[in-house]
């Protein structure tokens, strides 16, 4: 019943933006690390969306979690970020 599979249906839940900001930020590192270690943008936000995908169906099955779409979303968009990040500044070997 808790379950919201439309991305941003649930902005109305109290600490939604905080949710938002976390997910986000939280996998930055990750799409900035990829790049550091040559990994592809593309591969790099593939996982990145199978990650977030993974921790919200295993959320499906914990009794105080709420699963959303929202979460695989602004997970995804943190590593497009993070690629960004470690393109623009790129450390060279």
């Amino acid at each position: 019943m808790k379950v919201c599979w439309i991305p941003f249906g649930d902005y109305r839940v109290p600490g939604f933006w905080l949710d938002l900001c976390q997910n986000i930020v939280l996998v930055v590192p990750l799409g900035f690390a990829g790049i550091q270690a040559r990994v592809r943008p593309t591969q790099i936000v593939i996982l990145a969306a199978l990650l977030m995908t993974c921790g919200e169906v295993f959320q499906v099955y914990c009794h105080n979690r709420f699963p959303s779409m929202t979460d695989v979303v602004n997970g995804t968009a943190g590593a497009v970020v993070g690629v960004w990040i470690g393109l623009r500044w790129k450390f060279d070997r």
